[in-house]
């Protein structure tokens, strides 16, 4: 129920997200997972990347047939920001589906749900970007202020 929580954390819930998804998937998909470990105590808004990962699987990895799918999550720190990346190697995005992936115009609500709800908490120059060739899967990266995570009420 709460709004924000550590990064590792988060992390953690979307790692549980995956397993559950590897087993429904029979496990035809890899994770890679390289976070800087200095942010792991940070502050992150809760379920920003486990609909990033649910789309990577849903949009890219279950179109594949040519190749095994790899979902790459990174973090990492660089002067006062964290940047996150959840990228996949699945089918991509045309270039009108990625003029709306974060629009009214698009279908889903899960990525365009945790832009607006990054942009609301951080500010709006923090918006998500978003990178996607045919073929060659997406790319979407978030960057947000670094800092410590407060536990409620201390």
């Amino acid at each position: 129920g709460r709004n924000t929580l550590t990064l590792e954390m988060e992390l953690s819930n979307m790692k549980s997200y995956l397993q559950i998804q590897a087993v429904m998937h029979d496990h035809n998909f890899d994770v890679v997972v390289d976070v800087d470990e200095e942010i792991l105590q940070c502050e992150t808004l809760n379920l920003i990347l486990q609909p990033l990962v649910e789309n990577a699987i849903d949009h890219g990895i279950d179109l594949l047939n040519d190749r095994r799918g790899i979902i790459t999550v990174t973090g990492h720190k660089q002067e006062d920001m964290i940047y996150l990346t959840v990228e996949d190697n699945g089918a991509g995005m045309d270039k009108e589906t990625l003029q709306n992936f974060l629009t009214q115009k698009s279908n889903g609500y899960g990525a365009k749900n945790v832009n607006q709800r990054i942009r609301l908490f951080y500010g709006d120059e923090y918006e998500m970007q978003v990178e996607s060739h045919i073929g060659e899967g997406t790319k979407i990266t978030l960057h947000f202020p670094a800092k410590p995570y407060v536990a409620p009420g201390t």
